[in-house]
């Protein structure tokens, strides 16, 4: 008997019960088919030879063993549920006994036909026949070392005996042949047999892999979870408090401070603002570190998100002098579907890079959108500075390199600069797109990303005045990022379009020999630049002109510029110029030039002015649902502030049974809250609105600025969103849509931002 070494791992794995299992299936399988060969054979010798009338009662008592065998062994092998169930290692005895007793009766049989046929061609395929079942044996038993060799053994040695009794010369090349073949059959049940079970561990291996892959990866998938539970709960730990820092900082703003006790306020409030900032990218990087980031995907007006950010960046920009020129192509859609926050956040993040590094020049945004289908595309976005660097010395290339470089290091970015970068790069890249840099030395420095966006398919009209076609129009001053900007603006109207970089003479001239020639100018458009004496004066002369006085005028002003007292007398004595304040946006411009030509304004831009009379919203009844104390102070107190009276709950459950006493106009709902938080508070009132055909606008306030906090709001009913801490502007916008200016309830937010005029 051969012995095979096996590893201890494969050991262990013959213990395997389900492995076996499937072994003791095959086996059935395939020895239920070799029953009925060894029937088939004994047919074969009873035909072939005069065996059955010589020895008649002998193979008569043959053919009955074989035939119970066969039964008995059909009847173990094809119904093992009740021995195998009991017992597997008993019932394989059992097969195993029956099948080594099978092989012998046979064998004996095929010794008792050779030996009666004696040397002849019948003799000869009776001997092939049994090398083949020999061979399938091998195949059938390759799992069973010991069961494969008794096979073999059982089988051949018979058959080499009767070829060596014969002793002739061909039965004697035969026995040999056999000898050969039968240790050939027992290298092959070795080798079969480590083969199998090496196949079977690998197997095993690759599932136990597998297997512990699929754990690791659950357990990592609870710790992302975890992970995002503890970035929600931080974000709403660090942001509650700030609430009320900002929040008092700016109530206290009111109370009659010297100078100096403002200046040391106006500090202390930037600090907060950039401690504020800090704690959102931290957990913005935290989010896309972990892979909890999650984008929304709503559908928005690409445009107006644009010029929300130039709004938002207006006075930064202002007080550095720079000019802010937003070029959109004509191929971007009016709406796309996307995360709008996060567009936003990626592109405030280049400007601010480049704003930060430039001074007394212009920054130029490009968009244009590259086309996949007609159901999505990929917006490309260009941020590009044409200044110098105020540290000229600083190689911005290198410096652009080398942050970078940082973002694509493993580990936490170890500045400020490249922290924003690194949670554009993930942001960017979880929009399956791209970001990079193009840096000319001495030229320009161009900060670029991309973002597969999904297309809207309600895209909507652009309308245009049939009364602006053809007007001409000169512009005066403007860098030549904000002429492209204008003209493509301009051309929307399809209107003529000249320019004239700074001899303001030389606009005189122009506009009157316009005028002598019968082809005057409609528009002037006056940028105000560093200074702006020369364009008043220019203005004051084209105003007073009696040849130029159907030429009207717009202004194009910084913030400051605006309110000093000498462009105050133009704007509000003189000639009433209407002023856009920069950077230029589209909506607001479009209203400029409605205004300008009497025209009605159909934009959608909505203008209002600062509350002047706070004691006229006093008719508005209030409802704040707030459970902090301090904030609770804060948030009232801003109420207060803009002429708003409030009534204040501590939670849910509270603001239900105030509810149910009184009529109020607005909800004010804080979403964290103990007893009921405002989800489910806001739940019950919706159902109770149903049942009484009621709507009471409901504003969220939350301090978890993760990703769908914003939708989860609105699915359970809220009207609109706002994250604390918040200002007391953007507190102003959200009461005077849903109240002043008669928002619906459509479960939409709509936020609308100071005009420049403010």
């Amino acid at each position: 008997m051969h012995r095979v070494l096996v590893p201890m791992d494969i050991s262990k794995l013959q213990s395997n019960r389900k492995l076996i299992k499937v072994i003791d299936h095959f086996a059935i399988t395939h020895a239920s088919m070799m029953s009925l060969g060894y029937l088939l054979v004994y047919a074969y010798i009873a035909i072939m030879s005069s065996c059955i009338e010589n020895y008649f009662k002998f193979s008569l008592i043959v053919l009955f063993a074989l035939l119970a065998l066969t039964a008995l062994r059909f009847f173990v092998l094809l119904k093992p549920a009740n021995f195998y169930a009991t017992s597997p290692n008993r019932w394989r005895a059992i097969l195993f006994t029956m099948s080594i007793i099978h092989v012998c009766v046979f064998s004996g049989f095929v010794f008792f036909g050779v030996l009666q046929l004696g040397e002849s061609f019948y003799s000869w395929c009776l001997l092939l026949w049994v090398l083949g079942i020999a061979f399938l044996h091998g195949r059938i038993w390759k799992a069973h070392l010991q069961m494969n060799v008794l096979h073999q053994s059982f089988l051949l040695i018979p058959l080499l005996v009767i070829c060596i009794k014969i002793s002739s010369p061909t039965s004697l090349m035969a026995a040999g042949t056999i000898g050969l073949f039968f240790m050939l059959f027992i290298k092959f049940a070795e080798l079969d047999y480590t083969s199998f079970w090496q196949r079977q561990l690998q197997t095993w291996q690759t599932k136990e892999k597998q297997r512990k892959l699929d754990f690791v990866e659950a357990k990592l998938a609870k710790i992302d979870e975890g992970k995002g539970e503890f970035l929600k709960d931080l974000s709403y730990e660090l942001r509650t408090p700030m609430t009320g820092v900002m929040g008092m900082m700016t109530l206290l703003s009111d109370m009659g401070l010297n100078q100096h006790q403002q200046e040391f306020l106006q500090v202390a409030q930037r600090s907060g603002e950039s401690l504020l900032s800090l704690i959102d990218e931290i957990i913005d990087f935290s989010c896309i570190a972990s892979g909890t980031i999650v984008l929304d995907s709503n559908v928005f007006n690409l445009r107006e998100c644009i010029d929300d950010l130039l709004e938002t960046l207006g006075p930064l920009t202002n007080t550095k002098r720079l000019e802010l020129c937003c070029l959109v192509d004509k191929n971007v859609p009016t709406r796309v579907r996307g995360d709008k926050i996060r567009i936003s956040q990626i592109l405030q993040t280049l400007i601010c890079e480049m704003i930060a590094n430039i001074e007394d020049e212009e920054i130029i945004i490009s968009v244009h959108m590259q086309r996949i289908s007609d159901a999505e595309g990929i917006l490309h976005v260009n941020v590009q500075d044409q200044g110098k660097n105020i540290d000229s010395s600083v190689d911005r290339h290198a410096q652009l390199s080398s942050n970078f470089q940082k973002i694509n290091v493993a580990g936490s970015p170890d500045t400020r600069t490249s922290l924003g970068l690194a949670i554009c790069k993930g942001l960017v890249e979880a929009m399956n797109g791209q970001i990079g840099f193009i840096s000319e030395p001495e030229k320009s420095t161009t900060l670029w990303f991309t973002a597969h966006l999904y297309l809207s398919t309600q895209q909507g009209q652009f309308f245009y005045h049939q009364e602006l076609m053809g007007k001409h129009v000169l512009i005066f001053g403007a860098s030549p990022g904000l002429v492209k900007m204008l003209h493509l603006e301009l051309d929307y109207w399809q209107m003529t379009v000249e320019e004239i970089a700074e001899n303001y003479d030389q606009v005189l001239q122009v506009l009157r020999n316009a005028s002598r020639v019968k082809k005057p100018f409609d528009l002037l458009i006056i940028n105000f630049g560093s200074g702006y004496q020369n364009a008043l004066k220019l203005s004051k002369i084209v105003a007073e002109d009696p040849a130029l006085a159907h030429c009207k005028q717009i202004f194009l002003t910084y913030l400051d510029q605006r309110r000093s007292q000498e462009v105050l007398n133009v704007y509000c004595k003189e000639n009433q110029v209407p002023m856009v304040i920069k950077p230029v946006k589209q909506r607001i411009f479009q209203n400029a030039l409605a205004e300008v030509f009497d025209l009605k304004n159909n934009t959608d831009a909505r203008i209002f002015f600062p509350q002047t009379n706070v004691q006229s919203n006093n008719n508005f009844k209030i409802l704040l649902v707030e459970d902090n104390d301090i904030n609770q102070m804060v948030e009232k107190g801003m109420l207060n502030r803009l002429g708003f009276a409030a009534k204040v709950a501590d939670n849910g459950l509270q603001a239900m049974k105030m509810l149910s006493q009184e009529h109020f106009d607005l909800i004010i709902m804080d979403c964290q809250m103990p007893s009921m938080d405002g989800y489910e508070a806001v739940s019950k009132i919706r159902q109770q609105e149903s049942e009484n055909n009621e709507h009471i606008p409901i504003i969220a306030i939350t301090a978890n600025l993760v990703s769908g906090e914003e939708t989860k709001c609105l699915a359970v009913g809220m009207d609109d969103v706002l994250f604390k801490p918040f200002n007391i502007g953007e507190l102003e916008c959200k009461l005077r849509y849903w109240l002043l200016q008669g928002g619906s309830g459509s479960g939409g937010a709509h936020i609308l931002l100071p005009s420049s005029i403010n």
